[in-house]
């Protein structure tokens, strides 16, 4: 789809009831707010996500969006092919960095090309151009869409290894036994072991639904520390109770 084809559905703004120039006036002498704004802002966004989309499926929006940042002595937008896998990988993910670029340029339209007179008449199209403006800031949004999918991939790697931790301090919990016990015993037994694993496990028993890696994370201590004092202190208890 050709950002200066049709302009989009007809949904009874500005745009479509009284074409560019008229309501580029009624915007500017209005101040670029209240209803009518809104409703040709959400026609503008309607038409550039669908322009967007389109040109994402048919992998050419680089293409089309080289062509006028260099014309704007812009950076060209590079896609990485992590990049184009992430987007056709999940729907969800083109869908954001769209909405996000068409949100910013919004903002730069209302401003420098509505407000500020940088659109004149005899050019393009407003959806065209506002397009346009949409190709200018793709560059930022995607360098700030790449740092989110970076954090989420360590934010589910941190996750990933805590679970990992858990996992290897599992088995047969030794904190569940203790709540089974007589309450005078268990002090008794808590003594038996070694820091810094007896106060994680006072941690997890006045913590009913805390793990060992939440106590480790607590106690500012290693899960791996605990993770070994445990395994030595179920051996020795296993050793005693073979005697």
């Amino acid at each position: 789809m050709s950002a200066e084809g049709k302009t989009g559905r007809w949904c009874g703004c500005l745009l479509c009831r009284v074409g560019d120039e008229q309501t580029m006036k009624e915007l500017r002498d209005g101040g670029a707010q209240g209803p009518e704004w809104e409703w040709v802002a959400a026609h503008l966004v309607d038409y550039a996500l669908r322009v967007l989309h389109h040109q994402h499926a048919r992998q050419t929006l680089a293409r089309e969006a080289n062509t006028h940042r260099r014309a704007a002595h812009l950076h060209p937008v590079v896609l990485a092919p992590e990049d184009a896998q992430a987007l056709d990988a999940d729907p969800a993910q083109p869908t954001a960095l769209f909405v996000a670029t068409c949100t910013t340029a919004l903002d730069r339209f209302r401003r420098i090309d509505l407000l500020g007179g940088h659109w004149r008449p005899g050019g393009r199209r407003v959806p065209g151009y506002y397009v346009t403006r949409c190709y200018f800031v793709l560059g930022d949004e995607l360098t700030t869409w790449r740092r989110a999918r970076t954090k989420e991939r360590k934010v589910a790697a941190a996750a990933y290894r805590l679970a990992e931790e858990d996992e290897r301090l599992g088995g047969r919990d030794v904190v569940e036994d203790l709540r089974q016990v007589d309450p005078a015993v268990v002090g008794a037994l808590v003594e038996t072991m070694r820091e810094p694993l007896r106060e994680a496990t006072r941690y997890r028993l006045d913590h009913p639904d805390a793990t060992w890696a939440a106590a480790a994370r607590a106690l500012h201590v290693s899960p791996r520390v605990i993770e070994a004092q445990l395994r030595r202190w179920r051996r020795s208890r296993r050793r005693e109770g073979e005697r």
